[in-house]
């Protein structure tokens, strides 16, 4: 790559980052493309012919940020299928926990509704990987459709986000929610060993959240 394209890619990713930084504070509509600029020393009319918008702007950069996370969580995960799952699961949450700044500016992007979440790319191709090696298991039902599947996947968990943004979710509770609704997604899917342990694992988390509402 030529120097002047490292320049160019470095300058995307300052405004990028930039860009995050505000969300966290002020939330997806709080970010305007004026306030950037005066952030980042780029000139408005710069920032709308590189990027045609805020949407766009802001679109690039929620984009950017996931495949990093989620290039770091695979990184870290050594197991297959089922197993895989939930280790994505438990580390995504750990993200949330270690790095407020992009889990605010997560949550309010997902609020604002003005990105198509449901065709995200990089957490949808995650999600397809372990479904995948579960179907190889054969504990997939012949009429389950994988990449529907992922997409729901992510659905219920950015559903969990959004209330997290909003504090009707502790993240105490963020990754048992998580897991319930990973749960009641795959049950009616799948079969045999699979189907068995997702079953023992949502009775597991019926009975704790039963018993933190009974003290």
């Amino acid at each position: 790559m030529a120097d002047g394209d490292d320049k160019q890619v470095e300058r995307r990713q300052g405004i990028q980052a930039e860009a995050w930084r505000l969300m966290a504070e002020r939330g997806y509509e709080g970010v305007t493309m004026r306030e950037l600029s005066k952030r980042t020393g780029i000139s408005t009319r710069t920032l709308y012919e590189m990027y045609g918008g805020k949407d766009a702007l802001l679109g690039e950069a929620f984009r950017g940020r996931l495949r990093i996370v989620f290039e770091r969580i695979e990184q870290a995960i050594d197991v297959k299928g089922l197993d895989h799952l939930v280790r994505m699961n438990s580390a995504i949450v750990d993200s949330i926990a270690a790095s407020e700044n992009f889990s605010r500016a997560y949550a309010s992007v997902l609020a604002s509704n003005k990105i198509s979440i449901y065709t995200i790319e990089t957490p949808v191709a995650h999600f397809l990987g372990c479904l995948e090696e579960i179907r190889e298991q054969g504990d997939f039902l012949d009429w389950a459709d994988l990449q529907l599947t992922a997409r729901r996947l992510l659905m219920g968990q950015n559903a969990l986000m959004i209330q997290w943004g909003n504090g009707t979710v502790s993240i105490g509770n963020l990754e048992s929610l998580y897991m319930m609704s990973m749960c009641e997604i795959l049950i009616p899917l799948t079969a045999g060993r699979t189907r068995d342990a997702l079953q023992e694992r949502l009775e597991g988390l019926h009975r704790q959240f039963i018993g933190a509402a009974t003290f």
